[in-house]
């Protein structure tokens, strides 16, 4: 069978993609070992060039379209909508899809459902060719607006004959060697590695750890790295598609320290030659695993350290303290690897002390990060401060919209004005990385960040996204040596 794969385009274009999407190169793999001729594209990373090279606004794939879900309804009905009309016709001019037997979606966010809904309305129209979905993101479907119609249930059926004609399940896709042949690798380019094309590859599964504010232990069960397998794998693909830099994708490199170790062993020992990134946690960290995390190729450690308040990280439930944190960048600095480090404002009964003490370490510690991010804090579905609320001293948690609540701090502050303080400490964050990190650090490419204050810069900012020509101008300068993304 002659099949096409695609990852569709996202509603999220604040950035564009840096790697290309591992989950549909697993299911290209995972079907070309059982004997169908496929091919794979990736429509987001080709609408974000498209976009990028368009001055005028009207001619750019005008994606936020699909946000209006009353409005996608109604026009997945067969209710006439020109603009969707044109920006359906224009997606599926991103590609080829003549001349397949089957023509597959990968879904991995929510908000790529109703793209591909729009997308599959276009395509059936045209080429009356059968169309599937799959994809992490389908989780949510059956909470989807769009669940209940024809259109999707059509497609849902054809996804469930296709997957028993095949005997597929998804254990089969998260095992599978990926494989990126057929990609626009092009097209992608990664900030932390000068944008240079960066391979992504899957190491584990899950996480031990029970941050109250993370999803990523529901998301999928914990499975440990397997060290040879990986090591296997990455020098396969290495070598088939002529790259030397991976992002090694879990939410904690060091789930499990001696299977990390031997991870590491193996790749200085096969002489590996590559260069890999990964995100981290200080929890178990210590002098001897960074040296030979370094030796085996790692150029950059990413630490969720979300506050320099250790009551606050007790309260997140973060398996270390600030004292732990400090001594972890300290020898990451020491070993040659670079860190970002992630920020959160605004968790539950956070005070004025709590804030400072973090500003603080992020200047005691300034010299020692390279990349840094300040976000407000999210109550996420199924995270603990959703399912566990008591514990964070939080109550009446209501539905903001699919995947985010509001919530009251119990004897403290009620949610409008926990919003404001949310944002509150987010922007004191901000500016302190601001001045801190980002324009201390030399890496960045725009030499007028070094004199302007943090509220021009942020004007200029807003100032040159009135179009999406000076939109993507601005951030591909930013992306050169960016230290810190305001978002």
């Amino acid at each position: 069978m002659k099949i096409k794969i695609v990852f569709p385009p996202s509603t999220f274009t604040s950035w564009p993609e840096e790697t290309p999407p591992e989950g549909l190169a697993k299911v290209a793999g995972l079907l070309r070992n059982r004997g169908h001729v496929v091919e794979v594209d990736d429509l987001h990373a080709r609408m974000m060039y498209h976009n990028s090279r368009q001055i005028f606004r009207a001619r750019t794939l005008q994606i936020e379209l699909c946000n209006n879900i009353p409005s996608m309804i109604s026009y997945l009905n067969r209710e006439n909508n020109t603009k969707l009309k044109e920006l359906a016709r224009n997606m599926a001019s991103l590609s080829s899809f003549e001349g397949y037997d089957l023509i597959g979606i990968s879904v991995l966010y929510t908000n790529q459902i109703a793209t591909s809904l729009l997308l599959a309305h276009a395509l059936q129209k045209e080429l009356k060719t059968r169309i599937i979905l799959g994809g992490l993101g389908l989780g949510t479907v059956h909470n989807s607006p769009f669940f209940n119609l024809p259109l999707m249930k059509s497609i849902l059926a054809d996804t469930a004959q296709f997957n028993a004609e095949n005997n597929l399940t998804s254990n089969m896709f998260q095992d599978q060697e990926p494989d990126y042949t057929g990609m626009p690798l092009h097209l992608y380019k990664h900030r932390y590695f000068d944008n240079q094309l960066v391979i992504p590859y899957k190491v584990d599964k899950g996480c031990v750890y029970k941050c109250g504010f993370c999803i990523y232990r529901v998301v999928e069960p914990f499975g440990p790295l397997d060290p040879k397998k990986a090591v296997e794998e990455i020098l396969k693909l290495k070598e088939k598609h002529s790259i030397k830099k991976f992002d090694l994708r879990t939410a904690t490199i060091n789930n499990n320290y001696q299977k990390l170790e031997e991870f590491c062993e193996l790749l200085a020992e096969q002489k590996a030659g590559i260069e890999w990134l990964s995100y981290a946690s200080p929890s178990n960290l210590d002098e001897s695993i960074l040296s030979k995390m370094r030796k085996s190729g790692c150029r950059l450690l990413k630490f969720g350290i979300e506050s320099g308040s250790d009551r606050i990280l007790a309260l997140l439930q973060k398996p270390f303290n600030r004292k732990k944190a400090s001594k972890v960048l300290t020898m990451a600095k020491e070993q040659g690897i670079r860190t970002k480090v992630n920020f959160i404002g605004g968790a539950p009964h956070e005070r004025e002390q709590d804030i400072h003490q973090t500003i603080e370490f992020i200047k005691e510690h300034s010299h020692l990060i390279d990349f840094a991010n300040a976000h407000g804090l999210k109550v996420l579905a199924h995270s603990l401060m959703h399912t566990k609320p008591n514990d964070y001293k939080i109550t009446n948690l209501q539905p903001i919209d699919d995947n985010k609540f509001s919530f009251d701090e119990i004897d403290g502050l009620p949610w409008e004005k926990k919003k404001r303080q949310i944002e509150y400490s987010r922007a004191k964050l901000q500016k302190a990385l601001y001045y801190r990190v980002f324009r201390k650090s030399g890496l960045h490419s725009l030499p007028f960040h070094s004199f302007l204050p943090f509220e021009v810069y942020k004007f200029v900012e807003r100032s040159v996204r009135c179009t999406q020509f000076t939109h993507a101008m601005w951030d591909e300068l930013r992306m050169r040596k960016c230290t810190y993304v305001f978002n």
